[in-house]
């Protein structure tokens, strides 16, 4: 009997839910899949419990947004700039559609630190 190596399944983008230093061991279809869809995203600092709302509109889309964070520990975010670096969670709040334009998914990222108040209570200062 031979066994047959199979990655396990991408959970989906609602379901996916990473620390950043746990990115680089990912599956390859998961990170495939990673870099071919934009949205909104969310850091959650392990350590003081804030959270950051983001948005993923670059050219490899999540993948690459997040790898920003993984090489800088900020990705050139004011309020993590002030701060020591976190291993934070990274998670998908939503994925805009393929249609989605750069605006379309700006204005999602607006409800989205509306609807989790991250300006307020959170790490957005934007």
């Amino acid at each position: 009997m031979r066994r047959e190596f199979s990655e396990p399944d991408f959970p989906g983008f609602l379901n996916f839910i990473e620390p950043l230093s746990g990115l680089d061991k990912l599956p390859r279809s998961w990170i495939v899949a990673l870099q071919s869809s934009r949205g909104i995203y969310l850091l959650t600092c392990p350590s003081t419990k804030e959270q950051y709302v983001g948005s993923a509109t670059g050219g490899e889309s999540f993948w690459g947004r997040w790898q920003d964070y993984v090489k800088t520990g900020h990705g050139g975010n004011v309020a993590l700039k002030s701060r020591n670096p976190s291993d934070y969670q990274v998670s998908i709040l939503e994925v805009a559609g393929t249609a989605s334009m750069m605006d379309d998914i700006l204005k999602m990222e607006r409800q989205w630190k509306l609807k989790l108040q991250s300006q307020e209570m959170g790490l957005n200062r934007n």
